[in-house]
């Protein structure tokens, strides 16, 4: 199986892929309502410019940790 992601924010996407990711795995039960929290704290801190890259990354790697490929 292969995976290739696309950075499509407010183009062919109406809104901000990361922050729609979070949804999308809220709504599918894959993580809890209170990710919800985690993501927006996260996508604050990008837009004001104070987020570091490795807490970025980390998060939204962290977003799959667990969930079966299958």
């Amino acid at each position: 199986m292969r995976l290739a992601l696309f950075d499509l924010d407010h183009t062919l996407l109406s809104g901000d892929s990361d922050v729609l990711w979070c949804d999308f795995l809220i709504e599918q039960g894959l993580r809890p309502r209170s990710y919800r929290e985690q993501s927006d704290e996260v996508a604050a801190r990008y837009a004001a410019g104070t987020v570091i890259p490795s807490d970025y990354c980390n998060f939204y790697a962290a977003s799959l940790a667990g969930l079966d490929t299958q």
